[in-house]
C-alpha cells in the first residue's frame, strides 16, 4: 500500500475506501487503453511517449492516478471555449470545482473566465480535495504561490511528478500566469501537461482552445522571454482531503 493509501485510509469508511479502489483500477485501465496525442513546441502532432503524458512512469499513486484519470475523461469530452460546446463543462469547473457562485462569477458565452485553476480544482474534487481548499486556494496562481511558499506544498520545478500541480509563466512572473496538470516528463525538455483554459491539442487529432494537452519547457529551454516555462509546483499535503468524491 502506497503512503498516500495510508493517509486516505483513515480519511475514508472501508466501504467508500474499497469503491474508490475499483473506481480508479478501471479508470487507470481506460487512460493506458489510448492516451492523448500531444502537442510538439511548433505545434506539430506527436504521439511518441504517450504513456509519459498521462504519468504512465513513474507508476501512479493513488491521488495521481485519480486526478489524471479525471482530467483525461475531460480532455476526452473535447471541451472547448466558445464557440465550442464546453460552457456547461466549464461553468462546473468553475461552480462546483472552485465552489464560487455563480450570481458573482458568472461564466457567459464569451467566455470571460480565466478558468485553468477551475480545471485544476474540478480534477481534484475527484481525489478529495477539500472544498474550502480548492475555494480558497485554487483559483489563481497569486493564491497558489501564497499557500504553498511558506510550507512543504512547494516542489522545484526538477520534482514534479504526474498528478502535481504546476504553474507556469513567462520569464520574470512572479508567481506565475497559468495553472496546469502535471502528466508525467516531456524526456529533457520539460514536462507534458493535462490543462484548462489554453490552446493545444484536443482529441482526435483536433487543435482548439479549452481542455488540452500541451508540453511545457523548463526555463532553459524555454525559446522566448514570452514562452511559458515551469516554474515551481505545487502538491497538497494529506491535511488538505477529505473524503473522496466518487
Amino acid at each position: 500500500m502506497t503512503t498516500w493509501s495510508c493517509l486516505l485510509d483513515g480519511l475514508t469508511g472501508r466501504r467508500e475506501w474499497r469503491h474508490l479502489r475499483r473506481e480508479l483500477a478501471l479508470a487507470q485501465v481506460d487512460v493506458r487503453a489510448s492516451s492523448p496525442e500531444t502537442i510538439g513546441p511548433e505545434g506539430a502532432q506527436s504521439n511518441d511517449d504517450d504513456e509519459a503524458a498521462l504519468g504512465g512512469d513513474p507508476p501512479l499513486g493513488l491521488i495521481s492516478r485519480a486526478v489524471i484519470a479525471e482530467a483525461r475523461a475531460q480532455w476526452v469530452l473535447g471541451v472547448s471555449e466558445p464557440p465550442g460546446t464546453g460552457v456547461e463543462s466549464i461553468r462546473r469547473y468553475i461552480y462546483e470545482g472552485l465552489g464560487w457562485p455563480a450570481g458573482r462569477w458568472p461564466y457567459e458565452a464569451d467566455g470571460d473566465f480565466a478558468w485553468c485553476g477551475a480545471f485544476v480544482a474540478w480534477c481534484y474534487r475527484a481525489a478529495g480535495l477539500r472544498a474550502s481548499v480548492r475555494r480558497r486556494h485554487l483559483a489563481s496562481t497569486y493564491r497558489l504561490h501564497e499557500w504553498s511558499r511558506n510550507g512543504s506544498r512547494r516542489l522545484k520545478p526538477e520534482d514534479l511528478q504526474a498528478g502535481d500541480i504546476a504553474i507556469v509563466g513567462r520569464k520574470g512572473s512572479r508567481w506565475g500566469d497559468h495553472v496546469v496538470i502535471c502528466g508525467g516528463p516531456d524526456k529533457s525538455r520539460g514536462i507534458r501537461t493535462i490543462e484548462g483554459n489554453a490552446k493545444g491539442g484536443g482529441p482526435g487529432s483536433v487543435v482548439h482552445e479549452g481542455v488540452v494537452v500541451q508540453r511545457r519547457p523548463w526555463a532553459e529551454n524555454a525559446r522566448t522571454g514570452k514562452e511559458y516555462r515551469v516554474l515551481y509546483g505545487v502538491r497538497p499535503l494529506a491535511e488538505d482531503y477529505s473524503d473522496p468524491v466518487v
